[in-house]
């Protein structure tokens, strides 16, 4: 996290993912989470700066899905982005009507965060 704060990439002005959430797994949903918590993405990636890893991190996501009021749980009979899985992860930010889906709580819970912040707009 230290190394965050002090990259030349950190922080800068909130953007818009502008991005279709369902498609968007590892670095790329990662990149998006980055960009909505004010990182200027194309500057980190340009220094060659790797993304934050929030869609693997309790450490880095907790925070957001606190703040957020994300909700998750588990569905055992899921299907997960077109293709039968032994169950998926479901994730709603408070409030919102979307929900997202994941192979991990925290791939589906920084989805349902880009997700919303779509839907409000990019804000």
């Amino acid at each position: 996290l230290r190394e965050m704060t002090t990259s030349p990439c950190w922080p800068r002005t909130k953007r818009r993912a502008g991005m279709d959430v369902s498609k968007l797994e590892g670095a790329e949903l990662d990149w998006a989470v980055a960009a909505l918590e004010g990182f200027d993405v194309q500057s980190c990636k340009r220094n060659g700066a790797r993304a934050p890893r929030y869609s693997s991190e309790w450490e880095l996501a907790g925070p957001i899905i606190e703040r957020e009021r994300i909700r998750l749980w588990f569905s055992a009979s899921g299907v997960f982005k077109g293709d039968t899985h032994n169950g998926a992860w479901l994730a709603r930010v408070e409030g919102q009507p979307v929900n997202e889906i994941g192979r991990t709580p925290l791939e589906a819970a920084m989805g349902a965060f880009v997700a919303s912040r779509q839907a409000e707009g990019g804000n």
